[in-house]
């Protein structure tokens, strides 16, 4: 006769393995494979087109993509995005790189973004960016992140914004742009702060800055509360009439 089992020792086969660790070891191997599978398909062609036509539904206007891929650590990479019509009216970015925070809350890092707005009747054309063309004050950037945006980090880099009448010149311009956006908590009480910084702009009544900068915070009531300024302006130009933002 053999001897009885040793109290306590693994089951013949190999050591014992409860249900909780083996579920979760084949969790862990699904999402490896998930994430691998996703990295390899945002490398394919189907994958832009499919971006293509999501983004153009989106914002209602025809878009082009460059290229889309998946980048460390699971960030999506768009480059050379833009609207299929140029000219007046017309978006485009060199870079975007969008993901998650360590708090779950998107952030979205955009670089070399160039915006064209182009007046039409009483709105700014192209529409899905009506809302930024039409500002005349930093006052009013807030309300643009009040509702989808709110969660949103928002960091611009090196980018440009021109405003002009149906035909014509600009009448306002924005180069060597900066925008960075956050939620931040004080005093037990949520805010955004602000920060633009500009290296060159003309405002629509012909006045000029360089250096412009302006930080501010936005709680619940009050929209824009400064925090630091600065820039070096010029004297006004005669006989410009106003158009675009009145920064």
């Amino acid at each position: 006769m053999g001897k009885p089992p040793r109290v306590g020792a693994p089951p013949p086969g190999g050591p014992h393995r409860s249900g909780k660790g083996g579920c979760l070891a084949v969790l862990l191997i699904s999402l490896i494979l998930l994430l691998a599978v996703g990295w390899l398909a945002a490398r394919t062609d189907g994958f832009r087109g499919l971006l293509e036509s999501r983004l153009g539904q989106r914002l209602g206007v025809d878009i082009r993509l460059g290229a889309a891929r998946l980048v460390w650590p699971y960030d999506l990479l768009l480059e050379n995005i833009s609207t299929a019509n140029g000219g007046p009216g017309m978006w485009r970015i060199k870079r975007l790189r969008a993901g998650l925070r360590w708090d779950g809350s998107p952030r979205v890092l955009v670089e070399g973004a160039e915006a064209s707005f182009r007046r039409v009747g009483d709105s700014w054309s192209p529409a899905p960016l009506a809302g930024l063309g039409g500002l005349q004050d930093l006052s009013e950037v807030h309300a643009l992140f009040a509702d989808e945006l709110r969660r949103w980090h928002l960091d611009v880099k090196d980018s440009a914004i021109w405003w002009a009448p149906e035909d014509g010149a600009p009448l306002s311009l924005v180069e060597g742009l900066t925008f960075r956006t956050t939620r931040i908590r004080a005093l037990s009480r949520p805010m955004r702060y602000y920060e633009l910084a500009v290296r060159a702009l003309q405002r629509g009544d012909g006045r000029r800055c360089r250096q412009f900068h302006r930080e501010w915070i936005a709680v619940e009531g009050h929209p824009y509360v400064e925090i630091e300024h600065g820039g070096e302006w010029d004297r006004p130009r005669p006989g410009v009439g106003p158009g675009g933002p009145q920064l």
